[in-house]
């Protein structure tokens, strides 16, 4: 149960949310979230789903079950992909929290600049425009 409130906060403070906004995501206080970060109140299973959907996490992760902290929605749709995307996996999480950070920035960065490069067939044609 200890682990609970320890994994609340750590991936509260993995998304960079305060109490307050982890609040509004779920519909509880922000004194309730203190609570379960404290381990001073047990959670119910609603409030366990609120929670991991509030923090973008999976249940298993919060109750110390897993250390995999993705959606239940990414695993189940990795879980269709082959083996390499589950080693990946696997090696994301065994980085420490400031490297999984640094490593989701950096395909963030990736994302939006493949984002904004134009592909092969949109670069303008000289040869093609009418002159």
């Amino acid at each position: 149960m200890n682990e609970f409130g320890i994994r609340i906060k750590g991936m509260r403070k993995y998304n960079r949310m305060s109490q307050k906004e982890l609040a509004s995501r779920t519909g509880l206080s922000a004194a309730t979230i203190s609570r379960y970060e404290n381990n001073i109140r047990i959670y119910s299973w609603e409030t366990l789903k609120r929670i991991a959907l509030g923090l973008e996490t999976n249940a298993d992760y919060l109750l110390g079950i897993t250390d995999v902290k993705l959606p239940t929605r990414t695993l189940i749709s990795l879980n269709r992909k082959d083996k390499s995307d589950w080693e990946l996996l696997e090696k994301f999480a065994k980085l420490e929290p400031a490297k999984q950070t640094a490593l989701l920035e950096a395909a963030a960065y990736l994302d939006i600049f493949q984002k904004q490069s134009p592909s092969p067939g949109d670069e303008p044609n000289s040869d093609n425009e009418a002159t």
